[in-house]
C-alpha cells in the first residue's frame, strides 16, 4: 500500500514507515482516550485493554485511522491531518473527562450545541485546560501556514486527481454511515453488538465498558424510543380506555377543572439540604428559613435524574409527565434531541390550555438548551429572560439574578393577569462558579474538595431560603389562590466524591420538594416523588377532573413513585430495586402500559391523540 502525496521531498521518506508510525499514533489516541476517562486509574484502564477487549478496541482504532486517512484525503498532508486528528481526540478526551468531574456523566454528541453559548462552557473548565487550548490552537494554525507555504505548487497529475477525489467520496461516505451508527442494520453497530453488550441505564458505565469512541457513537441520533412489544393502534386504544374508565371513576368526587388557580413551578439551581447527607459539616443550618415553610405547605423529597447538571432534563419530566427510563438511553438531552418532535408532546402546558397565560421566566439566555425553541412548541405565550426581565438585582458579586428578583417578577405577573397565570420559574442565582460570589462568608464548611467554594454556595442557599420564605409571606396575604410547587433540580458536583460514596446514588439524587397552597391543605404526599408526578398533585390540590393521562400519573405513582434509570420505588414494597423485572408484577404491568403510550406519543403514530388520552 502506498500513500501517494505530490511532494516529492518528504520529512519521511520511506512511506511504510509512515504508515506504521500513523497507525501507532492512533492506537495511543484509543488509549489516551480510555486513560482521560478513567481519570488515570490504573486498574480501570489495565481491565479495559485486556484480551478480552481486542476486538472493540482495534475496531476503535481503526475508526480513528478512517477519520485520519479522510483528513489526509482533504489536507494532502499526512502529517497536518495526523496532527488535527490527534489534537481533535485529545481535547475530546479532556472535555469529556471534565464532564464526568462536574457532571458524573460523559461527553455527548449533543453536548456540541453549547458551544453556542462559549462564556457558560468556559466556566466549567478548568484554567489551565484552557492555557493548553490556546498554544494547541496556534501550534496547529503556525504548522498548517507552513505546510501551506512550503508545499510543492507544481500540479498533481490526472491519475492523482482522479485517486484523490475516489478517495475522498469513499471515506466521506463511510463517515456518514457511521453518523448513522443508531441506524437499524448498520453494520457497525452490529459488529460491536455481537463483541460487546450495551449498559443502557448508565452513559458513564458504557462509556466504561466499550470505550469513549463506541459510546460517543451509541450516543447519536437514534428514535426516541425502541418499539415496545405489543404495540398497535389497538392496544393503545385498549389501554386509553383502562384508563379512562378509572378516570370516570376519580373524577365522581371532583367538582372543578384546572381554571381558577394560578399555578408556580420554582425549579430552584441546586437547592439541596446540606445537614441530610453524611459527610458533610456545616456549623449552621442555611436553609432554616425554607424549613419553617412546614407551616404553610408539604416539604418532602424529589428524585431527580440530574446530578452535577442536566437542569433541562429535570424540567422535562417535571413538564411533561414524560420520564427519561423508557426513552432510548442515547436520548440524554430531550430539549436538544427533541425540540422538532415537542410540540406534539403532552405537557402542565397543553393541559390547562388558552384558559391561562403561560409564562416561562429564566434569569439567563434563551440559547442554554434551546430554552426559546421548545419553550415554543410547549406552549409558552412568553419567555422573559435576563435581558427581558424588569427586575435584575443580583447579591455581592454573584453574576447571575437573585431568586428574590425572579420572585417579584413572578408576583407582577399573577397581579397584574387577568386571567389565571402558568408562571415557570428556574432560577440561576446558585449556578456555579461559587468562588469570589460573596465578601462575607457566612458558614464553615468541612468534607469537601474545597471547602471555601462550599462556604459561598452554602451563602447561595441561605439567600435562596430566605427569598422563598418571603416570597411565601406575600402569596400568603394574596388574594390570588395561587399553588406553588418548588424543588432543587440536582445536587451541585462540589460536595465531591467522598461525600457521594458516603450516601450513595438514591441520597444524592434527591433534592427538596415543597408544595404549597394558599387556598386548600396539602394532601398526603408519598416521601420521595419523581418529577413526572407533579401534574397529579396540581390537579388534586383543586380537586380537579382529571384526564385518562393524568390518571395513568396517578396509577404509575401509586405504585412506582420513583422511576429514574437503574433506581425504581415500590410503594407496596417499601422498598429500592435496581432493575424493573425484580418490580411487583402490578407494577411491572403499569410500567408496560407506560411505555406503550410514551412510544406512541414521542415515536410511533400518536393514536392517542385522536383517542381522546387527554380528554
Amino acid at each position: 500500500m502506498q500513500f501517494i502525496s505530490v511532494k516529492q521531498n518528504s520529512l519521511l521518506p520511506i512511506t511504510g514507515l509512515k504508515i506504521i508510525l500513523f497507525i501507532a499514533l492512533h492506537f495511543l489516541i484509543t488509549f489516551f482516550l480510555q486513560l482521560l476517562h478513567f481519570n488515570f486509574e490504573k486498574e480501570l484502564i489495565s481491565n479495559f485493554f485486556s484480551i478480552e477487549n481486542t476486538s472493540i478496541i482495534l475496531a476503535q482504532t481503526f475508526i480513528l485511522i478512517w477519520i485520519g486517512l479522510w483528513l489526509f484525503s482533504i489536507t494532502r498532508s499526512l502529517l497536518l491531518a495526523t496532527i488535527i486528528n490527534t489534537v481533535f481526540f485529545l481535547l475530546m478526551g479532556v472535555a469529556n473527562q471534565q464532564k464526568i468531574q462536574y457532571r458524573s456523566e460523559p461527553l455527548y454528541p449533543s453536548d456540541i450545541y453549547f458551544l453556542k453559548d462559549i462564556n457558560f462552557v468556559l466556566d466549567m473548565v478548568e484554567p489551565i485546560y484552557l492555557v493548553a487550548l490556546i498554544l494547541i490552537v496556534t501550534f496547529i494554525t503556525g504548522v498548517f501556514i507552513y505546510i501551506l507555504m512550503s508545499k510543492n505548487k507544481r500540479s498533481a497529475d490526472h491519475k492523482y486527481k482522479i485517486f484523490r477525489l475516489v478517495s475522498i467520496i469513499i471515506l466521506t461516505y463511510g463517515l456518514f454511515y457511521m453518523s448513522n451508527f443508531n441506524k437499524p442494520g448498520n453494520a457497525i453497530k452490529e459488529f460491536f453488538s455481537n463483541h460487546t453488550s450495551w449498559v443502557m441505564f448508565n452513559q458513564h458505565s458504557n462509556y466504561s465498558k466499550n470505550g469513549v469512541i463506541v459510546g460517543f457513537l451509541f450516543n447519536l441520533k437514534s428514535p426516541a424510543m425502541q418499539e415496545p412489544g405489543g404495540y398497535s393502534e389497538k392496544k393503545v386504544e385498549e389501554i386509553i380506555n383502562k384508563y379512562k374508565k378509572q378516570s370516570i371513576a376519580t373524577n365522581e368526587d371532583r367538582v372543578t377543572n384546572l381554571d381558577d388557580m394560578n399555578i408556580v413551578y420554582v425549579m430552584n439551581e441546586t437547592f439541596s439540604d446540606p445537614l441530610y447527607y453524611d459527610g458533610l459539616s456545616v456549623n449552621q443550618d442555611p436553609i432554616s428559613d425554607f424549613r419553617n415553610l412546614e407551616n404553610f405547605g408539604n416539604i418532602s423529597w424529589v428524585y431527580t435524574p440530574a446530578y452535577g447538571g442536566g437542569t433541562a432534563n429535570v424540567e422535562f419530566e417535571a413538564l411533561t409527565g414524560i420520564s427519561l427510563e423508557p426513552l432510548s438511553a442515547n436520548i440524554t438531552t430531550p430539549y436538544i434531541q427533541l425540540a422538532k418532535e415537542i410540540e406534539s408532546y403532552p405537557s402542565i402546558l397543553s393541559l390547562v390550555g388558552d384558559k391561562y397565560d403561560r409564562l416561562a421566566i429564566h434569569p439567563y439566555n434563551t440559547n442554554l438548551y434551546k430554552r426559546k425553541e421548545v419553550y415554543e412548541g410547549l406552549g409558552f405565550d412568553q419567555f422573559l429572560d435576563h435581558h427581558t426581565m424588569e427586575y435584575t438585582e443580583r447579591i455581592e458579586n454573584n453574576e447571575f439574578i437573585s431568586d428574590e428578583s425572579a420572585y417579584k417578577e413572578v408576583i407582577k405577573t399573577i397581579e397584574g393577569n387577568q386571567k389565571p397565570s402558568f408562571i415557570h420559574l428556574v432560577t440561576m442565582q446558585n449556578h456555579q462558579p461559587y468562588l469570589g460570589k460573596y465578601d462575607n462568608l457566612l458558614f464553615e464548611v468541612e468534607g469537601t474538595p474545597d471547602n471555601i467554594e462550599t462556604a459561598h454556595y452554602m451563602n447561595d442557599l441561605y439567600y435562596s431560603s430566605l427569598a422563598l420564605k418571603d416570597f411565601i409571606s406575600k402569596l400568603e396575604n394574596s388574594p390570588e389562590k395561587t399553588v406553588v410547587f418548588f424543588w432543587g433540580d440536582h445536587l451541585p458536583s462540589l460536595y465531591g466524591d467522598d461525600v457521594y460514596g458516603s450516601n450513595g446514588k438514591t441520597k444524592m439524587h434527591k433534592t427538596p420538594l415543597y408544595m404549597y397552597s394558599n387556598f386548600s391543605e396539602i394532601g398526603a404526599v408519598p416521601d420521595t416523588i419523581s418529577p413526572i408526578y407533579f401534574m397529579n398533585h396540581i390537579y388534586s390540590l383543586n380537586n380537579s377532573k382529571v384526564s385518562p393521562y393524568i390518571q395513568l400519573l396517578m396509577s404509575l405513582e401509586e405504585h412506582i413513585p420513583v422511576i429514574s434509570n437503574g433506581t425504581y420505588y415500590s410503594e407496596k414494597k417499601s422498598e429500592y430495586y435496581n432493575r424493573r423485572e425484580e418490580l411487583p408484577v402490578a407494577a411491572q404491568e403499569l410500567l408496560n402500559d407506560y411505555d406503550i403510550i410514551l412510544y406512541d406519543i414521542t415515536t410511533g403514530a400518536n393514536y392517542s391523540s385522536k383517542l381522546g388520552l387527554y380528554n
